[in-house]
């Protein structure tokens, strides 16, 4: 997504100071105070430590309608269901505008490399949407270690993922991510 950061650091108002992410209006309109837009300090994590049934720590989410048009817009997605509150609800049968696949993969991803860290690699994401998270909703992120092996070469991870909103479970999802490995192989 391309923004354009005006108004990085102080704020033309007297006091107002921008602690992180685009633009203070941004911010504002995207809810950026509660998206843990800072990501968390960075740290390396090795397939050596991770286990079998490892929860990863949770990612909040609040979708607004201005999130679900930003993301849909950047990624071309320009279905009406993403952008159109009477679309949605009377073409789509959902009760507002929601996210579009490319932000649920997205966010499978962050969950992954937030985890993982910057030496990870995410291999292969796969979701199954079964309800929308709309505007209105928290996305609430969560997962869990499933498996760890060696494949090509390669220290793997298989990560079970839910989305939900919070109300229920919306969209199963899985990823495999590449770690780097202490003994070398």
């Amino acid at each position: 997504m391309t923004l354009f950061a005006y108004g990085r650091g102080t704020g033309g108002e007297e006091g107002l100071v921008l602690k992180g992410g685009f633009s203070n209006s941004v911010e504002e309109a995207i809810e950026g105070e509660r998206t843990s837009y800072l990501p968390p300090p960075v740290k390396e994590l090795f397939w050596d430590d991770v286990n079998v049934g490892d929860a990863l720590p949770s990612i909040t989410m609040p979708i607004n309608m201005t999130r679900c048009v930003y993301m849909a817009s950047a990624t071309r997605d320009f279905s009406p269901q993403h952008s159109n509150p009477d679309y949605a609800r009377n073409r789509s049968g959902t009760r507002d505008v929601f996210v579009n696949t490319q932000f649920n993969m997205g966010m499978v991803s962050r969950l992954a490399t937030d985890w993982a860290g910057p030496s990870a690699t995410v291999r292969r994401v796969k979701i199954r949407m079964k309800e929308n998270v709309c505007a209105g909703d928290d996305m609430i992120v969560t997962g869990r270690v499933l498996d760890k092996y060696v494949e090509g070469g390669e220290h793997r991870v298989d990560i079970d993922v839910m989305i939900s909103n919070q109300e229920r479970p919306a969209t199963p999802c899985e990823a495999t991510v590449a770690l780097p490995c202490r003994k070398g192989n």
